[in-house]
């Protein structure tokens, strides 16, 4: 595994699946992290949304698992340019329930 970044809340890792030597992206958090700085709800509605929407523009969740630290999310690679560092900077926050725009986004400020 390569570490890619490191954020507040998790670091990504570029991993190769042994089966397909396919590259996927495994976001690493901590648990204890998550509790202290009360972002549980947030990863968990993460979580449910990888999993649930099939859409060219979400990044797909192939697993998700748990070890007695860490919560992992093992994911499609994805660029270094993240949209959420732009919406921060423009104090937008969205949230995408779906990819059907008239139905998946709701704008917040």
């Amino acid at each position: 595994m390569k570490p890619i970044t490191r954020g507040g809340f998790a670091c990504v890792y570029l991993a190769q699946k042994k089966s397909t030597k396919d590259v996927l992206a495994i976001k690493v958090l901590k648990q204890q992290d998550l509790v202290e700085k009360n972002q549980v709800e947030q990863v968990i509605a993460e979580r449910n949304i990888l999993a649930t929407t099939s859409c060219d523009y979400v990044v797909r969740l192939y697993y998700a698992f748990k070890t007695k630290e860490n919560l992992c999310l093992v994911r499609d690679r994805i660029a270094s340019h993240r949209i959420s560092s732009h919406l921060v900077a423009s104090h937008l926050v969205l949230t995408f329930c779906a990819c059907n725009l008239g139905d998946g986004v709701s704008e917040r400020r």
